[in-house]
């Protein structure tokens, strides 16, 4: 799902207008509307903005999936050699 798909999910689940959700985080409707068409993307303080007023993570607004995966750089480890041991 696309940035602009989830933010216009995320607006008609609070029941908001454009108006109504760009008076809420202090922008336009022009910049709501702008952003659920594609145009524009909200800048990284507005994404914190957004994530704290609908208790949304920035990773969601962004399109990533739920959950994320940290590859771990273990010394000595090759990703894929199954068999290395670890140091000692």
């Amino acid at each position: 799902m696309t940035t602009q798909d989830i933010l216009k999910n995320i607006r008609e689940k609070h029941n908001l207008t454009q108006d109504q959700m760009a008076e809420r985080i202090h922008v336009t409707r022009q910049a709501v509307s702008r952003w659920e068409t594609g145009e524009t993307q909200p800048n990284t303080e507005m994404l914190k903005v957004l994530s704290r007023e609908f208790n949304v993570s920035i990773n969601t607004l962004l399109g990533a999936p739920r959950q994320l995966f940290c590859a771990l750089a273990i010394p000595g480890h090759h990703p894929n050699n199954h068999h290395a041991s670890l140091p000692t």
